[in-house]
């Protein structure tokens, strides 16, 4: 194996390693605690019981904000929904800009691909799909999570 591919593996896997760790990341940060659930005005809410609420993490922040920011009755309502349409607006462009990320790894894994297959066989080609496409990596995440139970 030349130096230049032993570069480009090298390269392939710390991108991949990169790749799952902020897949990794996303996930951890994305989903809810247990017990824990996003109402619908955009307060996380924690159920103690059946039918037993005690002030959400979430309610606890806006209250502890509001007495921060000297918030007037008034004044509470229309910022808090305002914060709301914030978080989604950054929720929505890190999406974006995450599937920006996979399209890019994608691209560069198909240079990478045809870059090395003049040195590869069809069938080790196939096994390196198999093995580091990031369609699969993220599909053996995707799995290896379930098995976990998240």
């Amino acid at each position: 194996m030349n130096t230049k591919t032993k570069a480009i593996v090298a390269y392939l896997i710390v991108l991949l390693a990169g790749f799952a760790a902020g897949y990794t990341v996303h996930s951890v940060l994305s989903s809810s605690p247990s017990g824990y659930s996003y109402s619908e005005q955009g307060r996380w809410d924690h159920e103690r019981g059946p039918g037993g609420r005690e002030m959400g993490i979430g309610q606890r922040v806006n209250e502890r904000l509001s007495r921060q920011l000297s918030l007037q009755q008034d004044q509470k309502e229309p910022f808090f929904e305002r914060i709301i349409e914030f978080h989604r607006g950054v929720r929505e462009k890190v999406r974006d800009h995450r599937k920006n990320e996979r399209d890019l790894i994608r691209e560069h894994y198909m240079e990478f691909r045809e870059d090395v297959s003049d040195i590869l066989t069809e069938e080790q080609l196939q096994r390196l799909d198999e093995v580091a496409h990031p369609d699969s990596v993220e599909e053996r995440m995707h799995m290896r999570r379930q098995r976990q139970g998240r």
